[in-house]
């Protein structure tokens, strides 16, 4: 899927800055069943190739929103 380390990581932190940019535009803070990765990837236009890395961003978030 990637050919380094270093690409699979620049995309993990490229969708991370996409992903909180994406937040700043609601007027609110959202709920977690209103995270949809596939809304998200949408938005962005995203290939299914980033579906996995767009899963992990959102699901860190979910898991530090819950604990928050």
């Amino acid at each position: 899927m990637y050919s380094s380390k270093q690409e699979a990581e620049a995309d993990y932190y490229m969708i991370e800055y996409r992903f909180k940019e994406w937040i700043s535009h609601w007027d609110f803070e959202p709920e977690i069943y209103e995270l949809k990765i596939e809304r998200f990837m949408k938005a962005y236009e995203f290939n299914n190739t980033l579906f996995n890395l767009c899963e992990k961003v959102i699901n860190g978030y979910c898991g530090y929103y819950e604990t928050a």
